[in-house]
């Protein structure tokens, strides 16, 4: 969900003007809270059958319903057409000899290097809020309706914050956004477990929806930073490899080691705190470290660019 989210703001932001990058993309981006908002629905709509029903057919009801977005997915894949900036691009390199464009991008890796570092603060909360929440609130005696209940509210304030934050984005830059949001996340990691653990269902309702503003924050400008970055020649492959590592360093890993810190704790949600705070301070350096994007010329060359460097068969 996520790549196909990405692709999508990528193809966006090149069609955009560079006033209005982060507003489009925040509206593409919405498809990922939208379908956090989707999947939550059904899982807790599924849920409320009966064990036995449950067990053996309900839990194949999501992955069908899965099937029809697929669909739709492809049906709009194999309509979108390449961007003015891509085919200028590709008209520019004519008969050249074609490079390999990841090559390029880990022949000078600094751009992917930030590019990762940048999005594993917002991918760590986000796998703290989502997957790992529903299992650590049951250790604490919620029920998982009720816990469903307080993601279909997280999940609708990504629905408002995505595309707000984007397009502030636009306004006061990418790094000034992630960067409000990466320092809000080291100062509210402690309350917010505080109201986890409370055992009132409001209060962790309220403690995940703040803890999805912030990652809003750091996620929103994300695609039409990381877009930004990288020149056209590469640009489908930095962007791709920075945001698919993020997810995986970020995100693939949070919810095993933040079971196991638990666990060695004594159930102490202090680790889960210094998990998000420790993702949120590797973001801060990254944003540090790169020069703000914000109104970048999409045609120019980054450093991961080689002249060389022919964009043939980005659909490929």
């Amino acid at each position: 969900m996520f790549f196909c989210v990405l692709f999508s703001s990528m193809l966006v932001v090149e069609h955009a003007s560079a006033r209005r990058r982060g507003l489009w993309a925040g509206i593409m981006q919405l498809g990922s809270p939208l379908g956090s908002f989707l999947a939550t629905l059904v899982f807790a709509l599924v849920s409320l059958l009966p064990k036995p029903a449950l067990f053996s057919w309900g839990w194949r009801l999501p992955f069908l319903l899965s099937a029809l977005l697929l669909m739709i997915g492809l049906y709009v894949r194999l309509r979108v057409s390449e961007s003015p900036v891509f085919r200028e691009q590709a008209a520019k390199s004519g008969d050249k000899k074609p490079a390999v464009p990841v090559l390029q991008v880990l022949r000078r890796p600094r751009a992917l290097i930030l590019a990762c570092a940048a999005g594993i603060g917002p991918f760590a909360l986000t796998a703290l809020v989502s997957s790992h929440s529903i299992a650590y609130a049951k250790t604490l005696g919620y029920d998982v309706s009720d816990v469903a209940r307080a993601l279909l509210f997280v999940a609708g304030v990504g629905i408002i914050c995505i595309p707000t934050f984007s397009a502030w984005s636009d306004r006061i830059g990418r790094r000034t956004v992630s960067l409000i949001g990466a320092v809000g996340t080291i100062i509210y990691a402690i309350p917010l477990y505080a109201m986890v653990t409370s055992g009132s269902v409001l209060w962790l309702t309220v403690g995940l929806m703040g803890a999805q503003v912030l990652q809003n924050l750091m996620y929103a400008p994300l695609a039409p930073m990381l877009s930004e970055m990288f020149g056209t020649e590469v640009r489908y492959t930095g962007v791709s490899l920075g945001y698919q590592l993020a997810s995986l360093i970020g995100a693939g890993f949070t919810p095993l080691i933040a079971s196991s810190l638990v666990a060695g704790f004594g159930g102490s949600s202090l680790p889960l705190s210094a998990i998000a705070g420790v993702g949120a301070v590797v973001t801060i350096v990254a944003i540090w470290r790169i020069s703000e994007t914000r109104g970048s010329d999409l045609t120019a060359s980054s450093e991961a660019d080689s002249p060389a460097a022919e964009p043939a068969a980005r659909w490929s």
